[in-house]
């Protein structure tokens, strides 16, 4: 598991070129690096449209329901297997960087967190957003 990050230092200033994930001593390429916006984006849009789908045929397409499938898919899928089905389906997974909290716990309070939309525009030198820095994850290439 990898120790916390001081967040003292802007990441410049933490060895030569930076680039996303290197505080959180990520490659810069290749697996494990951390994953682009566009991809992290596309694979909320497949677990958007995967609870739709089931709740257009189970729930006559209720917005709670599809709510509700949302997130019992993405926080059942990360604390299980790592990644949720859209971020399976577009090569990513979700990793602790911080901390010892379990993966329950880490997908519980970044689904809730992701609730509020406006935590997905607050992105670090990570790329690491609101509900992810709180979590202690990094979305990563698997």
């Amino acid at each position: 598991m990898n120790p916390p990050i001081s967040r003292d230092e802007p990441a410049e200033t933490q060895g030569g070129g930076a680039y996303p994930g290197k505080a959180l001593a990520l490659p810069e390429h290749g697996s494990r690096s951390v994953a682009p916006l566009p991809q992290r984006f596309l694979s909320l849009c497949l677990d958007w449209a995967a609870a739709a789908a089931v709740a257009f045929f189970a729930f006559h397409y209720d917005p709670g329901a599809t709510l509700g499938l949302f997130l019992a898919q993405v926080i059942v899928m990360q604390t299980l297997f790592g990644a949720s089905l859209g971020q399976f389906l577009t090569g990513l997974r979700v990793l602790p960087v911080t901390g010892r909290s379990p993966m329950l716990v880490r997908a519980l309070v970044r689904s809730i967190i992701m609730l509020s939309v406006i935590s997905a525009f607050v992105v670090n030198d990570n790329r690491q957003t609101l509900h992810d820095l709180v979590a202690g994850v990094a979305i990563v290439r698997a």
